[in-house]
């Protein structure tokens, strides 16, 4: 952070870890999973797992970059302990960019469910129970009508979601911004 003259410097390789999760070793994840003898659908929540972790990370450090420097010297001059600075300023401000993280973790997580169902590794094709391998089964296979009804069903699927979880996440950072009026500033001025 620094001050604000001061050039932000990001540690080597922050950017191409940052990348999306096409980067991730798949097939070593998978390979590693079977070798030490765990059941497949396990290592697909795993994996999952794997995909998803850097959508929350990321957007919680920017979060943390987005907060203004005259709130964290107002907070300084206030003399508001860590506890409260944590409360007041920190928490509030970096609320909603790990909202974002978590809505996009879910997203990422959906697909990183999909394609770790049919994996084929060194051993041969491992295929856990899911909408992602049949999916697969039904492109390898040309079933189309099969195809279409599953493509129809995930995306039904993922309105549900959206309509359901998605806006009550929203509806409720909405009362949370109102109840916390001294954080109002912040959301705004973090480009919330």
């Amino acid at each position: 952070m620094g001050s604000p003259r001061s050039p932000r410097r990001d540690p080597p390789g922050s950017a191409d870890a940052s990348g999306p999760p096409r980067r991730h070793p798949v097939g070593l994840a998978a390979a590693a999973w079977t070798r030490l003898g765990l059941p497949f659908t396990y290592g697909c929540v795993l994996l999952a797992m794997l995909g998803t972790q850097w959508y929350i990370l990321f957007n919680a450090i920017a979060g943390a970059q987005a907060i203004p420097a005259d709130l964290r010297e107002a907070a300084r001059a206030l003399g508001l302990g860590p506890g409260a600075c944590w409360r007041r300023l920190y928490l509030p401000c970096v609320f909603p960019h790990l909202v974002t993280g978590l809505v996009t973790a879910a997203g990422g997580a959906w697909n990183a469910a999909i394609v770790s169902e049919y994996v084929v590794t060194a051993d041969g094709v491992q295929i856990a129970f899911g909408l992602g391998s049949l999916i697969n089964h039904a492109t390898i296979t040309g079933d189309f009508p099969l195809l279409a009804a599953s493509v129809t069903t995930m995306t039904g699927g993922v309105i549900a979601v959206n309509r359901l979880v998605c806006h009550s996440v929203k509806r409720v950072m909405s009362r949370w911004n109102k109840a916390r009026g001294e954080s109002g500033r912040c959301w705004r001025m973090c480009g919330w």
